[in-house]
């Protein structure tokens, strides 16, 4: 049998924390630039269309997620296939149809 190692750390902090003074100069170089005012997002017709590509890059129709997307759309018309020809082989031996797996 071998040795448990040490656990895991748990998450540690920031190794630096801003002083009193620190976070007040922060805040007092935001009230003065006002960064919320400056992000209108693209103005021009290039930068409007390669902003609208974002979603390729980090969303939902990423080359990686569009990869497991196609698996669980194959997995999803074989059960309905398979749900259907259950039905139409119920239905043509008029028995009910029973579509709940047997455990055990």
């Amino acid at each position: 049998m071998s040795e448990m190692s040490e656990p895991l750390p748990e998450k540690q902090k920031p190794h630096y924390r801003l002083s009193p003074e620190g976070l007040e100069s922060l805040r007092a170089a935001i009230r003065r630039n006002r960064p919320w005012l400056k992000s209108h997002g693209p103005k021009t017709v290039l930068g409007k269309k390669r902003s609208s590509q974002n979603r390729l890059m980090h969303g939902l129709f990423t080359r990686e997620f569009a990869a497991h997307r196609a698996g669980y759309v194959a997995a999803l018309r074989e059960v309905k296939r398979l749900i259907t020809s259950e039905s139409r082989r119920a239905a043509a031996d008029d028995g009910p149809v029973n579509l709940t797996p047997k455990c055990g």
